[in-house]
């Protein structure tokens, strides 16, 4: 991916390395933006009947910021 998710090198999350492995996460996602996400304070923008365009983007800015998070963790 070109936003730098590839680059970034993880260890796997194992039985025994859950709180490193935590932390490693939550600085990562916090650095790129998508911490909000996983917490649930950043929201789908509501799409009305007639949405405008800026309405329309918003919503499609933000499915494919929740794609990059998703991505990242398969």
């Amino acid at each position: 991916m070109a936003n730098g998710l590839s680059q970034i090198a993880i260890e796997k999350l194992y039985k025994n390395n859950f709180q490193v492995w935590k932390f490693r996460i939550m600085n990562f996602l916090m650095g790129k933006g998508y911490w909000e996400f996983v917490t649930g304070d950043e929201t789908e923008p509501p799409l009305p009947k007639n949405p405008t365009q800026q309405q329309i983007q918003a919503n499609k800015t933000w499915h494919v910021k929740t794609i990059k998070v998703l991505y990242w963790f398969l």
